[in-house]
């Protein structure tokens, strides 16, 4: 299915989670902030929640610095 990562389309699997799109992006998810259709997920709930098609999932990494 296609979905919009961080404003480009891409082709993940049917019935994938948010958890499933990190994992295979190899992406750290302790330094991450997911947005999914705008509105920010929990952390809690990133391996339950399935994507839909045409869904829209932005990926903020967390920096640090001083």
């Amino acid at each position: 299915m296609q979905v919009k990562i961080n404003g480009a389309v891409d082709e993940i699997p049917d019935n994938s989670s948010i958890r499933d799109v990190l994992t295979a992006r190899k992406l750290p998810v302790d330094i991450v902030i997911i947005a999914l259709n705008d509105e920010i997920i929990k952390r809690e709930k990133w391996a339950s929640l399935k994507l839909n098609s045409n869904d829209r999932l932005d990926i903020i990494r967390i920096m640090g610095g001083g």
